[in-house]
């Protein structure tokens, strides 16, 4: 599987940002409301995050914002071909984004990143009537377990 450098370092980040590994108890910090932020395309520009033109910073985050989405939703792809064919490209693009903003990476494993993607099928509305999508997402998803 083809995994661009961008993909692996979003992964790893996204996996190091997460509150999760944070101690219990600890404030919010800038990094966690920037990890947030970029997953959620209804939060507000993190404070702290500026263009160097003194323009405004919504633009360029909400292309980074897109890129990140974008590059976990290619990796997943990746992950899952066929199951990429069977939904179709419209389709596809809308629920592997849906599940990269409700399920960042927790690993900096990239390879590591969708275990949980058969599941989502099962449990989304507009998959929930086609079984069949989660149990071929599934087969593809032990493939590249007994492969890595």
């Amino acid at each position: 599987m083809h995994v661009t450098c961008c993909a692996n370092m979003i992964a790893f980040w996204a996996a190091v940002m997460r509150t999760e590994l944070m101690p219990d108890g600890l404030p919010e910090t800038h990094h966690d409301a920037f990890a947030k932020a970029v997953l959620d395309p209804a939060a507000d520009v993190p404070a702290g995050v500026a263009r160097a033109n003194g323009g405004d910073p919504r633009e360029v985050f909400n292309v980074y914002r897109n890129n990140v989405v974008a590059s976990l939703a290619d990796a997943l792809k990746a992950a899952f071909p066929i199951t990429s064919q069977l939904l179709g490209d419209g389709l596809q693009k809308a629920l592997m984004a849906d599940f990269v903003r409700a399920y960042p990476p927790e690993s900096p494993v990239l390879s590591e990143y969708g275990a949980t993607f058969p599941a989502h099928l099962v449990q989304h509305p507009v998959t929930r009537g086609r079984p069949f999508l989660a149990d071929v997402a599934l087969l593809e998803l032990r493939r590249l377990e007994a492969y890595h």
